[in-house]
């Protein structure tokens, strides 16, 4: 009995090591001392759905390949795709290599990195135009900018072509170059961007506009005029009297957009009626955004805006009355109409409290 538990005892045994030897065998090798080092993370390039242990070792951060593309807010859009590793480095990633997924189309990433040449920019102005070619307007449009005064001529020959949108982008490129000799061709070709088409419906023009595409142009269209048209005075006065008509338009959108650019020019004729405008506007609408950039722009104006203020008084609704004696609160502290609302209050009426009055 005796023995047969001893031999019983000494073939577990052997069976045991037999199976750790299996295991281990099967294992994945240790890697050599030399191939790590402190500080620095890996991990491995998996595809959808799997996953792997994070370990330190001499290899760059892996990261999702990511592609940063410009706009005035600031916006970061990640194209996500497998594990790709770059090098670790503090701040936002860079675009990937030529070549990989995310990476512009092969045939814009050679000339893309640098300016046209004088015989380059015909073809590239043609490029604007509306065809079937997807991304080759935007990627004229960036390359045509980065040409700077070499591209005005060309650019200004573009805004009596038949087609609208190469009217349009060569008009937001001269805008975003500058010195520009036709100023009321341009300004008219600015002020039809800012006229919607028939059945088409505007939102108001905000600081948050922004259109971005993969590749490196980033360009809206509507924004663009608008700015070119509230901050330079020649374009403007080319197109006066027409933003002046617009003030009593039946839309409200082409209304609110005039008035402010005409308030951005000290000498315009039609300021009165443009601060009337935008004190309309304090008034609940189906518009975003208008309510607190009017707000904005008529603490801005201060004394000036107070005539129509009063006039104003009680006002349209509850949200005007509100924001009426909010305003009279900075601008005529003293009129028995004035108070002003409280941050919460102002996030109860859908306002952001930081973002409302920027008076003085």
């Amino acid at each position: 009995m005796i023995g047969k538990l001893v031999f019983g005892g000494i073939a577990a045994c052997v069976a045991g090591g037999a199976y750790l030897g299996w295991r281990l065998a099967r294992a994945d090798p240790e890697p050599a001392p030399e191939s790590r080092a402190p500080g620095a993370v890996f991990a491995a390039a998996d595809g959808p759905g799997e996953s792997k242990d994070v370990e330190r070792a001499s290899a760059p951060i892996a990261a999702p390949r990511a592609l940063e593309l410009p706009s005035d807010s600031g916006v970061r859009i990640a194209l996500a795709a497998p594990l790709v590793a770059v090098e670790a480095a503090e701040g936002p990633v860079s675009a990937p290599p030529s070549g990989s997924p995310a990476s512009e189309p092969a045939e814009f990433a050679e000339e893309g990195a640098r300016p046209p040449t004088a015989a380059e920019i015909p073809a590239l102005v043609d490029a604007l135009r509306d065809d079937d070619v997807r991304g080759n307007a935007l990627h004229a449009f960036d390359r045509l900018t980065s040409a700077k005064a070499d591209a005005v001529a060309a650019l200004e020959r573009a805004l009596g072509s038949r087609d609208e949108q190469q009217r349009a982008l060569a008009a937001c490129a001269l805008v975003s170059i500058g010195g520009h000799s036709r100023s009321a061709e341009l300004a008219h070709a600015l002020l039809a961007i800012l006229t919607p088409r028939p059945g088409e419906r505007f939102h108001a023009i905000s600081a948050r506009d922004w259109h971005c595409s993969v590749g490196r142009a980033n360009v809206d269209e509507r924004w663009a005029a608008f700015r070119g048209l509230e901050s330079e005075p020649e374009l403007f006065a080319s197109v006066e009297d027409e933003l002046s008509a617009r003030l009593s338009s039946a839309d409200a959108v082409l209304r609110f957009d005039a008035a402010r650019i005409v308030l951005a020019h000290a000498g315009a004729r039609a300021r009165r009626q443009a601060i009337d405008v935008l004190v309309l506007h304090l008034a609940d609408n189906a518009l975003d955004d208008d309510a607190a950039i009017a707000m904005r722009r008529l603490g801005e104006l201060g004394g000036e805006a107070l005539p129509s203020v009063l006039l104003a008084l009680p006002g349209r609704d509850e949200q005007s009355a509100k924001l009426l004696g909010h305003l009279l609160a900075y601008v005529e502290p003293s009129h028995h109409a004035a108070r002003k609302l409280a941050p919460k209050e102002l996030v109860r009426m859908g306002f952001h409290a930081g973002d409302m009055l920027a008076a003085r």
